[in-house]
């Protein structure tokens, strides 16, 4: 027989039990609607991958891997206790409704803390709209169009120059060689593709020109062309008639061949003739092998592969033994904004994109941190105002060798260009 006192003990022990089963269960409950702590910091990659150039952008692929790798084998981010870095991948087709759109999936639906991306300004522009919405920082290691950092956007940060000052790098080059090499020069013609890109090339010229101390040259011709046109033989024929001292010209590697291509059909060179982006890619060396068409040509760049600063060596070394294919411009500058941004978010010790923002803000990195020439340290508008720039020069239909600063020089300047019946 059961007695009084074992029946009470085991209605207490039931009790028991119960309350126990319901306090596990409204903890479990609790515990599934608190926030989980993060295990890997979630970066965004809006980049064209498919269509028009997606060798750019798989370009920028390979860059920004190499470079998670690097910090991700070293132990991560230190000051959030060893956090990998995870990458997300948007492709934006080339296309800027689709940049805007997948810039907003990255942050809305894989909750990036970051954005990278762009490439050209016309797709960096409506990501960094979005970036500025949602208020997540976006760096950028390649789009130059002024309008980026001109003080509309708080999260945009450019690591690189923008056309305003790769235009009066250009100027001031002229200047010095006009004075160096004891050759007149008094007009000028600017030929640049339609787009946001070489708009804003021409509008640096035009800015640059207007400087009494570097520019005051007369324009002669003002030419501006589609990208995607499969003949300039009509913008050659009026550069020929002007017959300018100086061309200047902004455009891509298809154009910048045909550009090279109808020069020689036609026999017509200026005294000078400077460029900014497209002719310095992989395509256009392999467009202008064993062919003098371009050779003496000048580009304007922050980087160029016989810089000899020592990160410089590392970062072109690594890539190329990873991948096969030379290292140019864009890859370092995306590279030296991936370094930034990991600088800055160990300094800001923290997933919060406005604090990661605030770091970017006021962070300096020295020069022996990236491997872009200068060092970073942003303006009020997120213009990085100590980078460095540097002319080259194309030799013998296959390098292009640093000839500016003088003090930088890897190669000897020749100026004015040869004629074509004069070259080797």
């Amino acid at each position: 027989m059961v007695s009084k006192f074992e029946t009470v003990l085991a209605v207490l022990i039931a009790i028991a039990i119960l309350i126990g089963g319901i306090n596990l269960y409204y903890s479990n409950s609790l515990l599934s609607l608190m926030p989980k702590q993060a295990s890997v910091v979630k970066v965004g990659f809006e980049y064209g991958l498919t269509g028009l150039a997606a060798k750019e952008g798989e370009a920028a692929r390979r860059t920004f891997e190499m470079a998670i790798k690097e910090v991700n084998d070293a132990g991560g981010i230190k000051s959030l206790g060893g956090m990998k870095i995870q990458a997300i991948w948007a492709d934006n087709q080339w296309d800027p409704n689709t940049a805007a759109a997948e810039t907003e999936r990255l942050i809305t639906q894989e909750n990036v803390i970051t954005v990278f991306g762009g490439i050209w300004s016309s797709l960096a522009r409506p990501a960094a709209q979005v970036c500025e919405r949602y208020k997540v920082p976006m760096v950028g290691g390649d789009a130059s169009s002024p309008t980026l950092t001109d003080g509309r956007f708080q999260y945009y940060f450019r690591v690189v120059a923008n056309d305003d000052m790769f235009g009066a790098a250009l100027f001031k080059f002229l200047k010095d060689a006009r004075t160096k090499f004891n050759t007149p020069l008094t007009t000028i013609a600017y030929v640049y593709e339609d787009s946001s890109f070489g708009s804003g090339c021409h509008n640096g010229w035009v800015s640059a020109n207007n400087d009494s101390t570097i520019g005051g040259y007369t324009v002669v011709e003002d030419i501006a062309y589609s990208k995607s046109t499969a003949d300039v033989t009509s913008e050659v024929l009026r550069l020929k008639v002007a017959n300018p001292d100086i061309v200047l010209m902004a455009g891509y590697t298809n154009d910048g061949l045909l550009f090279g291509q109808t020069f020689k059909q036609m026999d017509w060179t200026p005294k000078a003739l400077l460029t900014q982006d497209g002719v310095n890619k992989p395509e256009f060396l392999q467009g202008v092998s064993g062919n003098n068409m371009a050779d003496y040509w000048f580009n304007v760049l922050s980087w160029n592969r016989d810089v000899s600063k020592q990160m410089s060596i590392q970062v072109r070394d690594k890539y190329e033994q990873l991948y096969g294919e030379s290292a140019y411009t864009d890859i370092v500058g995306w590279y030296t904004a991936f370094r930034t941004w990991y600088l800055a978010i160990e300094k800001a010790a923290s997933l919060d994109p406005q604090k990661i923002r605030d770091s970017l803000s006021s962070i300096e990195v020295s020069s022996d941190q990236i491997p872009s020439v200068g060092s970073v340290k942003f303006d009020s508008k997120g213009q990085n105002v100590n980078i460095g720039l540097v002319l080259t020069q194309f030799f013998n239909g296959s390098t292009w060798a640093t000839v500016y600063p003088w003090d930088a020089a890897a190669a000897n300047c020749t100026f004015p260009m040869p004629t074509y019946s004069q070259r080797p």
